[in-house]
């Protein structure tokens, strides 16, 4: 295309247009002696952009101007449009031994589209794409799209692959296509999130900071309700080509930076979990549509009541959601004291409301109609408007790198901040024909917190499973703990947190003075959580950085951090070890459990929580076994098992029958092999081993198990009436008394006994 020249000049210079200097960049040293700590990170972010900007990091180009199209900017790659099946097979023999490949796709949309066309890339300078189905008039020969399906089923199950965000790609692959999903060999938006957890990790941030290059948007060529289709096949090729390439050349200079505690988190947890959050995002979850509709009938009711309550305390009608008009019936018409004071007015946030809860009447009403509110706008009207779209099923998207700290997030809609509410059960909503059980780490953060300080009280209470609340309840109020368990609870969080005495004050309704007592007292009994918090301090500010149990990374920049920064840095350091090391256990039991086979399905992760629809209950047993033992601690991880029909009103699962805990327990045993049958001939015995595959060997009287394990036994009554000794392993016993069984233990002359008969069986002399 030739040049288009005005024929006339104009006289500009570039430095008129420059966007003036964002002032909030000159109020940094205001904030801080103000306390003000929300957007501290936003004027990080703006320095750091004001300083790429002037060292020549960031494209200034127009957004509206196609990009990297050669020029000085450009990439400079060359795309090859590819229409013949033989070239596009052949170009599959071009991959070098072990190169991983770039992959992108494109779709008519970026919601819910069709397969449009796909991109390679696998070398320097060059990529490869595959229009399947523009649609435009003379739009040319296309490769068939039969025969893409085929070729990228073969892609995926032969050679590494390479994205940016796989997860979108898997979807649509998978949903339209049929096509089975594959663990990655790298997500180069995982692997910017690796590096850098704050801050953002799109394609364009990613290579705008580490290739110096801003690529064409999607936005650039389609428009707000058109179709990628009908982009010129040429233009399409430009735009999938150097978005693989992108990729490509990313997942090169990203995957060298990490370090090496880290690699084995990227390999045996974040990629694994590519693929798995991508088959929870397929299943969904089914939702109730008539009982939603009966809960918004009530809540939209029981609103219209509270409207009618309060304007009668009022004695007139107004906007209950106009903050000025709020402001002038409580500071105005009933006088009263207001707390504080913003650039609108008077506040009448939640936080001042509650603190206002016994000055009038109005109050509770009106933290009552915004909670109904919120109900009804947040969860009940965005879940019935998903399940009716979807045929009964809501289906969310998991963000992988949402957090700084590892938690998955979820959106559209958000399922992990379902309220756990009684009077308006929203989580009743959703069901299953199955069972719905829930698998929930037993206060996590807390075992965490035992195993990095290593407090002796703390580690022998988690390993005696006792309340841990009440026994640090036992310790600062010695005269009556049950009635203060409920503060020490709030201490016990609140130090994991990085609450001070000011808010803790807050949160259990004392003064400053007497919270920092009690947090003293605590430091005092539990010194070992004193040292260890000081230390993170103390590691932080040298190092820069924290890491979680698998070594992922939380970076904080203390060059500039003083007064109130520093503050939030070191709570969010000793944060972060916490909520990140509970990600890691998490993620990584997500994993372990996606290698056995069962007949259920896994739905959703809430932070500590995984709910599952199982047809047979006592699977649960054993993904309860499997999730204890993800990562071995200094102390015990306890997970603890609820089901049910409805999300809530789960209810503890005691006990199942001797046949079912037999069966997870030798399918637990036996791992992925997965025997079935009759078992050792003992009716409903409950344990009915195969006895071919019980191969232990007996020392004395100090038998040894498999792997080494050490093995108890265990007498059980038959059918028959008769006791029968069966072998368990250590942590079999432990889990046996878990679900409510006491099991009772053979006399030494019986343990003799049996070892001798075992021994003789085995064709050894004891």
């Amino acid at each position: 295309m030739g040049k288009f020249e005005l024929p006339f000049s104009i006289p500009l210079k570039l430095e008129e247009f420059r966007a003036p200097e964002n002032p909030l960049l000159k109020v940094r040293k205001e904030l801080e002696e103000l306390g003000i700590k929300a957007i501290f990170k936003r004027l990080e972010r703006l320095e750091k952009e004001k300083r790429g900007e002037e060292k020549g990091g960031k494209e200034s180009r127009d957004e509206n101007t196609p990009q990297g199209r050669g020029g000085e900017n450009g990439i400079g790659i060359e795309v090859e449009i590819v229409t013949s099946p033989r070239r596009g097979w052949r170009i599959l023999e071009e991959i070098p031994p072990k190169e991983v490949v770039g992959f992108d796709i494109e779709t008519t949309d970026l919601e819910n589209g069709e397969l449009v066309g796909f991109s390679l890339a696998f070398e320097e300078g060059k990529a490869f794409y595959f229009p399947v189905a523009h649609s435009y008039p003379e739009v040319g020969e296309q490769f068939p799209l039969e025969e893409g399906i085929k070729f990228i089923s073969h892609l995926f199950q032969n050679f590494p692959i390479v994205g940016h965000n796989l997860k979108f790609d898997f979807k649509t692959l998978h949903r339209k296509y049929g096509i089975e999903i594959p663990v990655p060999a790298g997500d180069t938006m995982v692997l910017g999130w690796l590096l850098e957890p704050e801050g953002s990790h799109s394609l364009e941030t990613l290579s705008q900071r580490y290739l110096n290059y801003t690529p064409t948007k999607f936005t650039q060529l389609v428009k707000k309700g058109e179709s990628f289709a009908r982009v010129k096949i040429e233009q399409g090729a430009q735009y999938g080509g150097e978005d693989a390439y992108i990729t490509w050349k990313l997942y090169h200079t990203l995957f060298p930076k990490l370090w090496k505690g880290v690699l084995w988190d990227w390999e045996k947890v974040e990629l694994p979990l590519v693929k798995l959050l991508t088959q929870m995002e397929l299943t969904g979850i089914q939702v109730d549509l008539e009982y939603l509709q009966k809960l918004e009938k009530r809540v939209k009711k029981e609103i219209s009541q509270i409207q009618e309550n309060i304007f009668q305390l009022v004695g007139k009608e107004f906007n209950l959601n106009s903050t000025k008009q709020l402001q002038q019936i409580l500071f105005g018409d009933l006088g009263l004291k207001p707390i504080k004071k913003t650039k609108t007015g008077y506040s009448t946030n939640e936080e001042v409301l509650k603190k206002l809860e016994k000055a009038h009447p109005i109050i509770p009403l009106l933290l009552k109609y915004r909670r109904f509110t919120k109900l009804l706008n947040t969860y009940i009207h965005p879940l019935l408007k998903f399940g009716e779209e979807n045929g009964g099923k809501v289906y969310t998207t998991f963000i992988q790198t949402g957090t700084a700290t590892g938690r998955l997030s979820s959106k559209n809609p958000n399922l992990q901040n379902i309220p756990v509410e009684e009077e308006v059960n929203i989580r009743n909503a959703f069901i299953s024909n199955w069972n719905l059980v829930s698998l929930d780490y037993s206060q996590i953060e807390l075992r965490l917190l035992a195993h990095y300080s290593q407090d002796p009280y703390l580690m022998e209470a988690f390993k005696r499973d006792k309340d841990i609340h009440l026994e640090t309840a036992r310790k600062l109020f010695p005269e009556n703990p049950r009635k203060f368990r409920s503060i020490a609870k709030s201490i016990n969080f609140g130090l994991i947190y990085g609450m001070g005495a000011k808010k803790l004050s807050e949160t259990i309704g004392v003064s400053p003075k007497e919270a920092k007592k009690f947090i003293e007292e605590y430091f005092r009994h539990f010194s070992r959580v004193k040292e260890f918090i000081g230390k993170v301090h103390e590691e932080v500010r040298q190092r820069g950085y924290i890491e979680t149990l698998l070594h992922r990374r939380r970076f904080f920049d203390f060059n500039r951090a003083t007064g109130a920064l520093l503050a939030a840095y070191l709570r969010e350091a000793v944060n972060s070890i916490f909520q990140g090391g509970t990600a890691d256990v998490i993620k990584k039991a997500m994993v372990d459990i996606s290698h056995y086979p069962i007949s259920g399905r896994l739905l959703l992760q809430i932070h500590d929580e995984l709910l599952f629809e199982l047809p047979r209950l006592r699977e649960a047993v054993i993904l309860k076994m499997e999730m204890e033992k993800t990562i071995p601690l200094r102390i015990p991880l306890k997970v603890e098992i609820k089901r049910g029909k409805r999300w809530g009103s789960l209810r503890k699962l005691h006990r199942l029958s001797p046949w079912e805990l037999g069966w997870a327990f030798r399918h637990y045993r036996n791992g992925r092999r997965w025997r079935f049958g009759r078992g050792s001939g003992i009716a409903r015995d409950i344990f009915q081993l195969h006895r071919k595959n019980r191969h232990r060997l007996a020392t004395g009287t100090s038998p040894i198990g498999e792997n080494g394990k050490p093995v108890r036994l265990v007498k059980f009554l038959r059918l028959d009436g008769n006791w029968d000794i069966v072998e368990l392993l250590t942590d079999e016993v432990e889990t046996l008394k878990e679900l409510g069984y006491n099991p009772k233990f053979p006399t030494p002359i019986e343990e003799k006994r049996y070892w001798k008969k075992r021994g003789r069986e085995k064709g050894l002399k004891l």
